[in-house]
């Protein structure tokens, strides 16, 4: 038997140097994606952007004040040939036209429920007979002549508004055909 150390007294001497690094190896097959972190936190809010376009209006209101452009307004007509008395109506007439009348003629008061300084148009023309003209109580003559009767045969036109303060149907403008 030979004779040797024993491991437990064996000294070891330093270490030598580091030998030269082999190449990499191929890259491995990638695993599966691990599970979503949590959302973090919001951030701030950014920059107001630039206001668009204005739009198109909606539909006029019953209860607004809106204003109308190219918008044409279609008279509410009365049309009477003739008729011994003819009533107009604040609340369903803008113009009464009497197209021929035949026999004398009352303008009575107004009915309805006018506003004030609502607008009335009277057109009256005869069926070629001049006839008279009678108004009632309410019709008051402002700086013109209530006529009497009509010109034979030619057009007349009265203007009438209603005065809410005096309670009476101004007549401001007479208009004779020539």
């Amino acid at each position: 038997m030979s004779q040797g150390f024993a491991r437990e007294n064996a000294v070891m001497g330093p270490t030598g140097p580091q030998g030269i690094t082999g190449p990499t190896g191929p890259q491995g097959v990638t695993g599966p994606d691990g599970l979503t972190g949590a959302t973090g936190p919001l951030g701030p809010t950014g920059p107001q952007g630039v206001t668009g376009p204005q739009g198109d209006t909606g539909p006029v209101g019953l209860a607004t004040v809106d204003t109308l452009t190219n918008k044409r307004i279609t008279k509410r007509v009365q049309s009477v040939s003739s008729a011994a008395t003819v009533t107009p109506s604040w609340d369903n007439d803008d113009e009464v036209q009497i197209t021929a009348q035949a026999v004398g003629l009352t303008l009575a008061d107004p009915a309805g429920t006018p506003t004030s300084g609502q607008p009335l148009i009277i057109r009256i023309k005869d069926n070629g007979t001049a006839r008279a003209i009678g108004y009632g109580a309410g019709y008051r003559a402002i700086g013109v002549t209530l006529p009497a009767t009509t010109v034979l045969g030619k057009t007349l036109y009265l203007g009438v508004i209603w005065n809410a303060e005096d309670a009476k149907d101004d007549v401001i403008a007479v208009t004779q055909e020539a």
